[in-house]
């Protein structure tokens, strides 16, 4: 059996890093008063009619849920590629794929974590006493989507670490 290379377990590791991300910013995107407010007909619609309207964080949390979802197919493809396809052939492209995946990872967490600072601002009125203002974050999964989008910029930068092992190696 083949033992299992530094950079086979910097893949692992990006991959559970990943898998924790997309769990955390998927439940936040899915599970949220705000996307089920967006999904009535009519609704964005009329939000868009309004200057405080947070129309463009819809569209940012879905770019980190796609991202994330391509990047995990990818990645477990990636770690199964590196079992199966010599090193050699398998070095540049691999770490070209990284290199990728860690840019537009680092991208999709800024994305959610402006869509929960927009989605924040639009529906917590400053005045608001402590515990509203901790109930309506509950609400938007406010903290989910801030502990997504830093697990993805994290893993972003273990992508590129793990880019340039598999360039040296």
């Amino acid at each position: 059996m083949k033992e299992i290379s530094k950079v086979v377990i910097a893949k692992i590791v990006c991959l559970v890093v990943l898998f924790i991300a997309t769990v955390v910013g998927c439940h936040a995107h899915f599970n949220n008063i705000f996307k089920d407010w967006w999904d009535v007909k009519g609704v964005p619609e009329a939000c868009k009619a309004v200057k405080a309207c947070p129309s463009n964080a819809m569209a940012m949390e879905r770019t980190f849920v796609a991202f994330t979802i391509i990047f995990v197919i990818l990645s477990v493809i990636s770690i199964v590629a590196s079992f199966v396809i010599d090193a050699g052939k398998l070095r540049l492209p691999d770490a070209g794929y990284h290199a990728v995946a860690g840019l537009l990872l680092f991208i999709s967490g800024i994305l959610l974590i402006a869509a929960a600072s927009q989605i924040d601002d639009a529906t917590t009125p400053s005045t608001s006493p402590g515990q509203t203002i901790r109930l309506l974050r509950e609400y938007t999964k406010y903290s989910n989507k801030l502990a997504g989008g830093s697990l993805a910029i994290i893993d972003a930068l273990l992508y590129f670490a793990t880019s340039g092992l598999i360039f040296k190696s």
